[in-house]
């Protein structure tokens, strides 16, 4: 297990804490264990991810209501009776087994079944409670023949009882306090006013505060009162005996209540751990076959659990690199990765998810050892530096090649330049050793020790010089700035101060602040042009996928339409094998005469038709017809194939065959007009380009070309303007509200945007 100067540098004691916030009240908060073996930690992942899911399915296993149940099974000697309390402890916890146990009978959740199959179902135990105990944990009339009938007594002799005291209170209601019937020390009594006590014989069981009331047993109730009081002494003690009872049943099933109850235990700490994951947007990372480390996204789950605006980190750690250097400016961002790469480590290994994204990975270490903070005593007269170098000789002395080191500001609070030398020192007895370390520091000769070693890598933690933030970006492969001049600068230092600085160490400029800052730059540059890129490949890969869905609905419509064509025709053959059948069969009983010879020849000279097997209206050059979306009625001049060319009103339109909507029977055409012949048919684009195009010029294009699309069935285009003053824009839209044939028209959504708008006919 990790050390407990670890815990608190990492401040993993805090979500320990948060966890601990989804345990049920009546069990001890168990921590996680601290585990060393892949497969131990990836069968613990195995169950948190089964429950992480079945806890959204069976949100009832969640209980938080469970108590520990391990003291009462306990060995306590024979002659222990157990309180009902107890029992009805027992009770819920033994039904809480029962129901996870028949969850994991029937669940697919592999994991979470080979863990709860390892209880003893007994709900023999849970029946044997139910028939002493009712509802409301009251010991029932039924749970015993002799309790019932001691029961029953009581109830005839408190009915008798109550029924003479009211006679009496109804003929002495003057003496009386009031007309009420209560108990004292066990016993019914009724309230007597103090001066009138000579009238009621009987034993006085108390007074009021007041002394003005006594509350009397008249002599008449005592024997009864005495039957009541000795009828619940046996009520007692039959009570005891059927608890008794009760008690050495369950003990019968002690060994397995205990062993149910240590897996209850394992499973509430799943439990807790599935719950934070979901409410913290967790994910359980890859394991690294390597000494790889790379984090997706990584959230700081103590920042994240104070509800703050957190900044993602992403890292990658290549496998060969052992050591590896953060530096940039004061709170940007170092120590903060350094913790939250520990952090994740230790969650990584107790099997708790981490608030990251897909792709992140993480390898399995022996041991975290994390120097962070200020350790110094004043009372025990350490310094910082001191607390730091005792803190150093223990990690130095423990670590091993599978450990991972975390070295805050290594070397500082000293000389700087005996701080370095002894901070590069450590480090390569670190390597020596074959640790995983990280270190943070701002002195120049960590960075190029970093630079110009094997297995060593630089981490430069972004800093925006101008809004005076960090980003939280880290550049691999570079050494950071600390920014110590442009700080100073940014806040309005003297820059007489500052100049005299840089001069002091031979710096003319803070140039290599400015290379970092242009370096920056252009970063951010690419990532902008990589979301960009990024964005455009997501619409075209949506356009080939709605494509790609049309395409595939098009093949099984041509593959339907082949099948009803075999279908067809084998009933056409059926249908001529039948006709020929019947000819054979009436010319053979017509002795082949030359009439049913004739009329045979005849049937079979007729060619069969196939039904329309596309729901197609079935028409020849000369019918007359009704267009979708053209008004008229139309003479069909050519058939071509699967187009028609038709007049309708003295202006031919050639239009796919599925626009033909029915034929119309017994029309007479009347006479001809002025003809008016359409342009020659065109190749339709989904794009209509009409950019540099005056306004009026651009709308007399669009107004054609919807004309075109009509005709030639196309549903959809996309009209390209771009953006410009907006006055061609703003006439298109103008148009296209006004016109009937328009559906709908937006802006596009693709990269398009405002300068394109999609049409729909």
């Amino acid at each position: 297990m990790f050390r407990k100067s670890t815990i608190e540098a990492l401040e993993y004691q805090r979500i320990l804490n948060i966890i601990s916030s989804y345990w049920p009240k009546s069990i001890s908060f168990r921590p996680p264990e601290f585990l060393k073996s892949s497969d131990s930690i990836e069968n613990r992942f195995s169950i948190v991810k089964d429950l992480m899911e079945l806890i959204e399915i069976e949100p009832e296993i969640a209980d938080e209501g469970l108590e520990d149940i391990t003291d009462i099974v306990s060995d306590r000697g024979e002659g222990v009776v157990f309180a009902p309390y107890e029992i009805k402890s027992v009770y819920k916890m033994n039904k809480y087994f029962s129901k996870v146990y028949g969850i994991a009978k029937r669940s697919e959740y592999r994991a979470f079944a080979g863990l709860i199959l390892n209880m003893e179902d007994y709900p023999v135990v849970s029946k044997k409670i139910e028939a002493v105990f009712d509802a409301q944990f009251e010991v029932k009339d039924g749970a015993s023949p002799t309790l019932k009938f001691i029961r029953k007594q009581i109830k005839q002799k408190e009915m008798i009882l109550r029924k003479r005291l009211e006679s009496f209170m109804k003929k002495h209601k003057d003496d009386l306090q009031e007309e009420i019937i209560t108990i004292r020390e066990g016993r019914y009594v009724i309230p007597v006013k103090r001066e009138f006590r000579s009238k009621a014989e009987g034993v006085v069981h108390g007074i009021s505060n007041t002394g003005n009331t006594l509350f009397v047993e008249p002599s008449f109730a005592v024997d009864i009162n005495n039957d009541v009081r000795t009828l619940k002494l046996e009520e007692k003690q039959e009570i005891y005996k059927i608890l008794l009872e009760l008690t050495h049943f369950i003990m019968k099933f002690r060994d397995s209540l205990v062993k149910n109850m240590m897996i209850t235990k394992e499973l509430i700490e799943y439990i807790a751990i599935a719950r934070y994951a979901r409410d913290y947007g967790c994910i359980i990372p890859e394991f690294a076959e390597g000494g790889e480390i790379r984090i997706v996204s990584g959230r700081h789950p103590v920042l994240l659990s104070s509800g703050k605006e957190i900044v993602p980190i992403s890292l990658n750690i290549p496998e060969g690199v052992n050591t590896v250097v953060i530096s940039g400016p004061n709170a940007g961002g170092k120590t903060a990765t350094l913790k939250l790469i520990g952090i994740f480590s230790l969650m990584f290994q107790s099997g708790i998810p981490i608030p990251a994204d897909s792709g992140t990975i993480l390898p399995v270490f022996d041991n975290v050892f994390a120097v962070i903070g200020d350790d110094q005593s004043v009372a025990e007269s350490v310094s910082t530096f001191t607390a730091n170098m005792i803190h150093l000789k223990e990690v130095l002395k423990s670590v091993s090649s599978r450990s991972l080191v975390l070295l805050d500001e290594l070397g500082s609070s000293t000389a700087p330049r005996e701080g370095a030398a002894l901070a590069i020192a450590i480090i390569r007895k670190l390597k020596k050793k074959g640790a995983k370390t990280f270190v943070t520091t701002h002195f120049d000769e960590i960075k190029q020790f970093a630079s110009g070693t094997e297995d060593s890598l630089n981490l430069a933690m972004g800093f925006d010089i101008k809004e005076g933030i960090p980003t939280y970006h880290i550049f691999e492969g570079i050494p950071g700035s600390s920014y110590a001049f442009s700080i100073a600068k940014m806040v309005g230092f003297d820059e007489d101060v500052v100049n005299e600085a840089q001069k002091s160490i031979g710096m003319n400029t803070s140039s290599s602040e400015t290379d970092f800052v242009a370096f920056q730059e252009k970063i951010k540059e690419i990532e902008r042009k990589e979301k960009l890129l990024d964005e455009k490949l997501r619409y075209y890969d949506s356009i080939i996928e709605k494509y790609e869905q049309r395409l595939k609905g098009v093949k099984k419509e041509a593959k339907d339409i082949i099948e009803r064509a075999k279908i067809d025709k084998e009933k056409i053959l059926n249908e001529t094998r039948r006709e020929i059948e019947r000819l054979v069969k009436e010319i053979k009983e017509s002795n082949a005469s030359k009439e049913s010879i004739k009329k045979a020849r005849k049937i079979l000279s007729k060619p069969k038709k196939m039904e329309n097997r596309e729901g197609l209206v079935e028409v020849r050059e000369g019918d007359f017809i009704k267009l979708r979306n053209i008004s008229g009625i139309g003479k069909v001049k050519k058939i071509l194939g699967s187009k028609i060319v038709a007049d309708i009103n003295g202006t031919s339109y050639t239009v796919a065959r599925s626009s033909v909507l029915e034929k119309v029977e017994d029309y007479k055409e009347e006479p001809k007009g002025i003809t008016v012949k359409l342009r020659e048919e065109r190749d339709m684009s989904y794009d209509l380009d009409i950019r540099g195009k005056r306004v009026g010029e651009g709308v007399n294009i669009v107004d054609m070309y919807i004309d075109d699309a009509m005709i030639t069935g196309v549903e959809k285009f996309r009209i390209i303007h771009g953006k410009g003053t907006g006055a061609l824009k703003n006439a298109i839209y103008k148009f296209l509200k006004n016109d009937n044939r328009v559906v709908s028209f937006y802006a596009d959504e693709g990269p398009g945007g405002d300068g394109c708008t999609i049409v729909e006919l």
